[in-house]
């Protein structure tokens, strides 16, 4: 009968280093939204006129952001429509991975690109006729309501309109129009990072901590939503 190898006794720290690394990982996301945002957030902080909330009885135009699993999108209306009643007028505003989701590279090297190294990005802008929180199909979904001063609005459009590389709208698909992005995509830098980007140039300070996940991001508009709301009430 064959002896049995006597056992070395060592643990394998296989599972003991992924864990390590994962944490130092999600450590080091939380302290790079904090720094690449932190200059747009003490410019928003020195700004002498506040651009959020609305003041009493000021004329406002509502704006939704739209979440979901994955996903996030600024939808605005015309200044015709100021308090959103036709959805056929809502235009919503999203950014993502150029080579993931335009083209579909989305198999395991090309998630781990577009999560770890700096790709080309586009921004989307879709006319559906209805909000992205009605259409998706990966919950939890989520809507949040925002009412801007005229001033407010008209910062957050000129911002979104600042994040096209160029205005040649690079592919046509049903109800979206996809144009290049000026920022670079990154699980440093994505969807989540834009739609507080923007959000903060209409003066909204939303938090730049955790922010890669949905669920921080949900968060953070519902206590900022809550707040509107009320200044809306006074």
């Amino acid at each position: 009968m064959a002896s049995r190898k006597p056992s070395s006794g060592k643990k394998h720290p296989n599972k003991f280093i992924v864990l390590v690394f994962a944490t130092l990982a999600l450590a080091c996301i939380a302290l790079t939204h904090t720094l690449v945002h932190a200059s747009t957030n003490e410019s928003a902080e020195q700004n002498p006129v506040p651009l959020w909330p609305s003041a009493p009885d000021e004329p406002t135009h509502r704006v939704i952001i739209s979440t979901d699993y994955y996903h996030s999108m600024i939808g605005l209306w015309p200044e015709s429509d100021p308090d959103g009643l036709d959805d056929t007028q809502l235009e919503e505003w999203g950014y993502a991975n150029k080579a993931y989701y335009l083209y579909g590279d989305d198999g395991v090297f090309g998630t781990l690109r577009a999560l770890f190294v700096d790709s080309p990005a586009v921004v989307h802008v879709v006319r559906a006729g209805a909000p992205f929180s009605t259409r998706s199909t990966q919950p939890p979904v989520n809507q949040f309501s925002f009412r801007l001063s005229h001033q407010s609005w008209l910062a957050l459009r000129e911002h979104l309109e600042d994040q096209l590389a160029s205005t040649t709208v690079i592919q046509r698909t049903v109800n979206t129009l996809w144009y290049d992005a000026t920022v670079p995509y990154t699980m440093f830098y994505n969807c989540h990072d834009f739609t507080a980007d923007a959000l903060r140039a209409a003066g909204i300070p939303v938090e730049t901590t955790a922010i890669v996940f949905t669920r921080n991001l949900d968060r953070e508009l519902a206590r900022l939503s809550a707040l509107d709301t009320r200044a809306s009430a006074k």
